[in-house]
């Protein structure tokens, strides 16, 4: 029968405090959030840190396991930037020629860890020793600044998005203008164009008859009726003006 999760974690905390190693959480590594669910233990052995990842699904057939335990080798092997030893643990039953493959684990330097169903942790590959990429020491001070510098990022991101925003719509202003200016700009070039290609007698005449059009209808309206519509009075008008 295998081992549960909760019994595999148990045996391996008394593994680890039998070995004297300090456990630590997920962030004080700095580990990132999608790969800190592929750790289940995480241990201080002096200046060296420690991942041990359980591995303990069911399979119907020796090749599916030995599949999925593969895959899981893949996962792991993106933890060696931030540990200087990664180890997949896995329950006795899983550790035989066919299901894993020893060259396999040393190629991408993951230890491998048998339990027994009484409590027994083992060894069975070594993990080979990485150079971790970041510092615990440190880690609370750089997690501070890392999340004031977020913030900082953020606002400026807001306010040159707002800015972004003003200035598309001084922009959009500036275009309606130039627009109207455009059209205002063509109907005066087409009404200079419609006087240049007008004679000036057709201009004049066209004066003239509104000039008599307005007399005639200020007479009608100012001299008694009997001179109402008379042609000598707008013929002397004519005079008048000609003169």
């Amino acid at each position: 029968m295998l081992l549960s999760r909760t019994q595999i974690i148990n045996y391996l905390k008394e593994y680890i405090a039998k070995k004297n190693f300090k456990l630590l959480l997920a962030e004080e590594v700095l580990l990132p959030p999608s790969l800190a669910e592929l750790i289940d233990l995480i241990v201080r052995d002096g200046d060296n840190i420690i991942f041990f990842s359980i591995f303990f699904q069911k399979a119907f057939s020796d090749p599916q396991l030995r599949k999925l335990i593969y895959l899981e080798l893949a996962k792991l092997s993106k933890l060696t930037s931030y540990a200087n030893k990664v180890y997949l643990v896995l329950p006795e039953e899983y550790v035989k020629p066919t299901i894993l493959d020893g060259k396999l684990f040393e190629d991408v330097g993951i230890g491998l860890i048998s339990i027994s169903t009484d409590g027994t942790v083992k060894e069975i590959i070594p993990a080979r020793p990485f150079e971790r990429a970041l510092s615990i020491g440190i880690s609370k001070d750089i997690k501070r600044k890392i999340s004031a510098l977020e913030e900082k990022i953020l606002r400026v991101e807001e306010t040159i998005k707002r800015y972004r925003e003003d200035l598309d719509n001084v922009i959009s202003s500036v275009r309606d203008l130039t627009n109207q200016l455009s059209r205002v700009f063509d109907e005066v070039n087409s009404l200079r164009a419609a006087i240049a290609s007008t004679p000036l007698t057709a201009r004049t005449q066209t004066l003239v008859s509104e000039t008599e059009e307005r007399v005639s209808i200020e007479v009608g309206e100012e001299l008694p009726s009997f001179v109402k519509d008379n042609p000598w009075l707008l013929e002397l008008s004519k005079r008048g003006r000609g003169e």
